[in-house]
């Protein structure tokens, strides 16, 4: 670990406090037709959960015992068994039934998490207390590095589900490092490892936007690293983002076959993270990652997290995403399938893209699309009916906007595409892209 001094500029959230929710979930419905669970949170809230594989059938767990480096194998299946999601409600849970009743702890929204209180306290229909708390949620400076290096590496198809002559889904097989302030708060690893999990399907349900083919991360490791070598920490305690990011590839190219030779290696850390911001320093720099790195050497990326919190699943998200993006090394041994010259931005329309950045879609309703050329960032404008008293209607509709990075080879102007940030000419051998909708409705 390297220790710098550094003045620091605080950016302050801006988002007030909300007090946590006592609730008491109950089951509905214990099978339905189609195998799921309705499970009532509150009255405002009812998941339709269904079973969620996240875990590889081995998962290993990298740490050091008594000096000595230590590997151990959990089996996935284990992991598994008792993850649900409810991907309309962006909810990923552990549920448990036993003599005392149905738990449950996780996530219940993209906004909130749930766990089970440690009482003995009991409702009138003798279900179990929990406490929904709000997950804190700081603004973020969209940063991530680029890179044109290409290695010969591949992602393959995977047999974690039935094999198809040609593959439906691309399993992305994700490893994640922890440093002592983040494992140490988990009093034991199978409680890190379903953590992990919960962090993983988040990812995945807000990616699944993507199609033809479509891609789910799959967690097949961690590390409890003590030592974190590669952490570049202020006097103060933070994390320095890009002079980490780089360390921590060279780090996961070393540590490549110790990891299984994953597709992608996330540190998720206990540090705050901060980054220069207009010349200064700043903590609104939550991680950083390599754009379409993850075919290359520069498989990394990084965020901070407050353990047991959630608190990094956004951030999770978004650098996988960046390490995904764009990403063209997709081969399929045995079928003779290959994605070579497939980008995302040729797979997904701008309305699923607009709709991939909001979280309750409910009512709403896309008004327009435009690209930024200088920036390669799609904004769309959106409309929402919703329900007032102050209309004589009893509803108005109301405007916002949602902002992220194009998808590479999306079009952003006669004749021209996004790549890696940048609008420039279509490439001459590319010759079906999104197109930017005149009016959306």
């Amino acid at each position: 670990m390297r220790l710098v001094g550094l003045v620091i500029l605080v950016i302050l959230p801006s988002e007030g406090f909300e007090m946590p929710r006592r609730v008491y979930p109950r089951l509905l419905e214990e099978r339905s037709s189609d195998g799921r669970i309705a499970m009532r949170v509150h009255e405002g809230l009812t998941l339709n959960l269904r079973r969620a594989t996240v875990a590889a059938p081995k998962v290993r767990v990298l740490e050091e015992e008594n000096g000595k480096a230590v590997t151990q194998f959990y089996d996935g299946k284990d992991i598994n068994q008792n993850l649900y999601e409810d991907e309309e409600q962006l909810a990923t849970v552990e549920l448990i039934r036993d003599q005392k009743g149905v738990s449950m702890r996780g996530l219940v929204g993209p906004h909130h998490r749930i766990q089970p209180m440690p009482v003995s306290e009991r409702s009138e229909d003798d279900s179990v207390p929990h406490m929904i708390y709000k997950i804190e949620a700081d603004d973020m400076l969209d940063k991530s590095l680029k890179t044109t290096e290409r290695s010969g590496a591949n992602i393959t198809e995977r047999a974690y589900g039935r094999q198809a002559r040609v593959p439906d889904i691309i399993y992305v097989e994700v490893f994640i490092v922890t440093g002592k302030r983040h494992y140490a708060y988990y009093q034991q690893t199978s409680h890190l490892i379903w953590y992990a999990c919960i962090m993983v399907n988040f990812a995945n349900l807000r990616l699944a936007a993507v199609s033809s083919p479509k891609v789910k991360l799959v967690l097949v490791g961690l590390e409890k690293d003590e030592k974190e070598p590669y952490a570049v920490v202020t006097q103060d305690g933070y994390l320095f983002d890009e002079l980490t990011i780089k360390e921590f590839q060279r780090y996961a190219v070393r540590r490549r076959t110790d990891f299984g030779r994953p597709d992608a290696v996330f540190l998720l850390s206990g540090y705050d993270v901060i980054t220069i911001h207009n010349g200064q320093l700043t903590e609104a720099g939550l991680g950083i990652g390599f754009l379409s790195g993850i075919c290359t050497d520069n498989y990394v990326a990084l965020g901070e997290d407050k353990p047991g919190l959630f608190s990094g699943a956004h951030t999770f998200t978004h650098e996988l995403a960046h390490l995904y993006r764009g990403q063209t090394c997709w081969n399929f041994n045995g079928n003779g399938y290959s994605m070579k010259g497939t980008y995302p931005g040729m797979m997904v329309s701008f309305e699923r893209f607009c709709m991939g950045l909001v979280d309750n879609r409910a009512n709403i309703t896309i008004r327009n699309v435009t690209v930024e050329i200088a920036t390669c960032k799609v904004m769309c404008t959106y409309t929402k009916r919703a329900y007032t008293r102050y209309n004589v209607r009893g509803y108005e509709e109301m405007m916002f906007q949602r902002k992220d990075d194009a998808l590479d080879y999306m079009q952003c102007g006669d004749n021209k595409v996004c790549i890696q940030g940048y609008c420039v000419p279509k490439p001459p051998e590319v010759t079906d892209t999104t197109k930017i909708p005149e009016k959306v409705t």
